[in-house]
């Protein structure tokens, strides 16, 4: 009986020892031994990386408020608190608020119409920015939209992921006038699985066609300023990816050009 008696006063203790650890002390404690190692800025860009997945991986895209009145906020502690002893401390926590920030700049900018549900067959017109050479399967092109017959300006994507036959002839930057269904981006097979719909959502993708007929070419003014560089690089980085394959045969091309030169959906 002494013995249980005197475990659960140990315990007790314990407990009590807990209550008067200093959390922010603590943690202190532990950044200066990574300072001490010269190791503390290497803590900065898990910190950020925290706050994007924070913003990511909440259920609903936070208030723009709340977002940004922490990020204020964890600043000006920054400058009120950066000569104290914990100034690491409020350095990862602005790095936190900054991550999450940048998060949701990202989401608010890549804002815009989307296709929700299927709409039929509809005439597009746009400029192709990415092709897609499948091996064996049908073409997969990304355009940026000029026209979607039916749809005001204010209600289109600015780009649609089209998949079919006939784009053998185009090169990226053409002008392009087609016939597709159109649908939204689709979600994942099961919970936990890659999501198009998510990686679309922030290359500006607002939904898929399947192509009807052939493709035809259509001129469209010429290129400028960002446009026009994205375009050059995107074929340059094509160019880099054929010149792989030609290059060594079987299967070890194509994943080497997907590692290389990183062709996302070479395998979707």
């Amino acid at each position: 009986m002494r013995g249980f008696s005197a475990t659960l006063a140990a315990v007790g203790d314990r407990l009590r020892a807990a209550r008067r650890i200093d959390p922010l002390a603590a943690v202190s404690r532990a950044l200066a031994e990574e300072r001490a190692r010269g190791r503390d800025l290497l803590l900065v860009a898990p910190a950020l990386g925290l706050g994007c997945a924070l913003h990511l991986g909440s259920a609903s895209n936070p208030p723009a408020s709340v977002v940004w009145g922490a990020f204020a906020l964890a600043g000006l502690a920054l400058l009120v608190f950066r000569h104290r002893a914990h100034a690491l401390v409020w350095i990862l926590l602005f790095a936190v608020s900054l991550g999450a920030a940048a998060a949701d700049l990202a989401v608010r900018r890549m804002d815009q119409p989307r296709i929700t549900a299927a709409m039929g067959q509809r005439a597009i017109e746009g400029r192709i920015v990415r092709l897609e050479d499948r091996e064996g399967r049908s073409d997969r092109v990304t355009i940026a939209v000029t026209a979607i017959e039916g749809l005001a300006p204010e209600a289109r994507p600015a780009r649609l992921v089209v998949t079919g036959h006939g784009f053998g002839a185009f090169r990226v930057g053409d002008g392009v006038r087609l016939r597709a269904r159109l649908g939204p981006n689709p979600p994942p097979t099961h919970p936990g699985a890659y999501d198009p719909a998510f990686v679309r959502y922030f290359d500006g993708v607002g939904g898929t066609g399947v192509l009807v007929g052939r493709p035809a070419a259509l001129d469209l003014p010429p290129m400028a300023g960002t446009e026009r560089w994205l375009v050059g690089l995107e074929r340059l980085r094509m160019d880099w990816t054929r010149r792989i394959r030609d290059a060594i045969p079987g299967q070890a091309g194509p994943v080497l050009s997907l590692i290389h030169i990183y062709e996302p959906t070479r395998h979707g």
